[in-house]
C-alpha cells in the first residue's frame, strides 16, 4: 500500500498554508489549538480524498498519473487493492474524527460564529462530494474548494486563533482559495470528457484562476508577488496542448503557491 498516493498526501500544502497563516497573523498564539485545528485540516482531506475515490471507482472513472505523487482517480481502490467498503469506511472514520475535534475546538473557544463557519464548510464540502449533487462531477468543483480552502478555512482559523476575523487575512485567503481552485482544476482535468467545455478551454479557465489569483496579494501592498505572477505567465505560455499531459504538472501551481505563501510572510 503507497498511503502517500492513496490519501493523495502531495495534495495537502494548499490547506496547511492557510491555517499556517493564520496562526501568522494571530501572532503565533495558542500552539494547541493550531494543532488541533491541522489534524481537522488534514482529517477533513483525508477523508474528501478517500470518499472520492470511493465515487470515482462506483462511476468507473480509471486511475490517472499513477506513475506521479499525484495521481487521480480510486488509486486506494485500483492501484492499492482495498476495497470500497474499507475505503468508504475510512472516509467516513475521517469525518468523525475531523467533527470531534471540530467539536472540542467549539466548547474550549465558547464562539458560537465558530460554529456558523463550520457549518459551512460541511455543506459546502457535502455538496462537493455527496449524491446527487457532486458538485466535482458537475465542473463546479472549483467553488466548493474556493470555499472551504480559502475564505471558509481562514475565517475559522482566525476565529480560533485570535477570536475574530480581521480583512487582510481575508483578502489573502481569496488569493489562495483561487489558486487552490486553479491546483484542483488542473488535478482533475484528465478526469474529464475530452469532448467537454472544461477540456477545450482548460488553458483558459486554469489561466484565469491563476492569474486572478495575484490581485488580493498586490492589493494589500505585496508588490514582489509580481515574481510568481510573471513565472505563471511564462508556466501558462509553455502549457502543452495536450491536456491529459498538463495533469502531471500539478506540482508547478503547487510551488508557485509555495512562492506566494513564502513572499507574504
Amino acid at each position: 500500500m503507497n498511503p502517500i498516493k492513496s490519501l493523495k498526501l502531495g495534495l495537502y500544502s494548499p490547506s496547511i498554508i492557510i491555517v499556517l497563516l493564520a496562526w501568522y497573523y494571530s501572532k503565533f498564539n495558542n500552539l494547541l489549538y493550531f494543532i488541533i485545528l491541522l489534524l481537522i485540516v488534514l482529517l477533513f482531506q483525508m477523508g474528501m480524498n478517500l470518499g472520492m475515490d470511493y465515487n470515482d471507482y462506483l462511476s468507473g472513472i480509471p486511475v490517472s498519473n499513477k506513475d506521479t505523487l499525484f495521481p487521480s482517480g480510486p488509486y486506494s481502490i485500483i492501484e492499492d487493492k482495498l476495497s470500497p467498503t474499507k475505503v468508504k469506511l475510512a472516509s467516513t472514520f475521517m469525518f468523525i474524527m475531523s467533527a470531534i475535534l471540530a467539536l472540542i475546538l467549539l466548547i474550549f473557544t465558547r464562539n458560537i460564529e465558530l460554529l456558523y463557519v463550520g457549518l459551512l464548510a460541511v455543506i459546502a464540502g457535502l455538496l462537493y462530494l455527496i449524491p446527487p449533487i457532486q458538485l466535482y462531477k458537475r465542473g463546479l468543483g472549483e467553488i466548493s474548494t474556493f470555499l472551504d480552502f480559502g475564505p471558509i478555512l481562514m475565517a475559522g482559523s482566525l476565529l480560533v486563533l485570535n477570536g475574530s476575523v480581521t480583512l487582510r487575512p481575508m483578502i489573502v485567503s481569496i488569493g489562495f482559495g483561487l489558486q487552490t481552485s486553479a491546483i484542483r482544476f488542473i488535478h482533475h482535468i484528465v478526469d474529464e470528457n475530452h469532448k467537454s467545455f472544461r477540456v477545450k478551454n482548460y488553458r483558459k479557465i486554469y489561466g484565469f484562476l491563476l492569474l486572478l489569483s495575484y490581485l488580493p496579494f498586490i492589493l494589500i501592498s505585496k508588490y514582489l508577488e509580481l515574481i510568481p505572477f510573471i513565472l505563471s505567465v511564462l508556466h501558462l505560455i509553455a502549457l502543452p496542448k495536450d491536456y491529459r499531459i498538463v495533469s502531471r504538472k500539478v506540482w508547478v501551481t503547487l510551488l508557485l503557491q509555495l512562492l506566494s505563501f513564502f513572499i507574504l510572510l
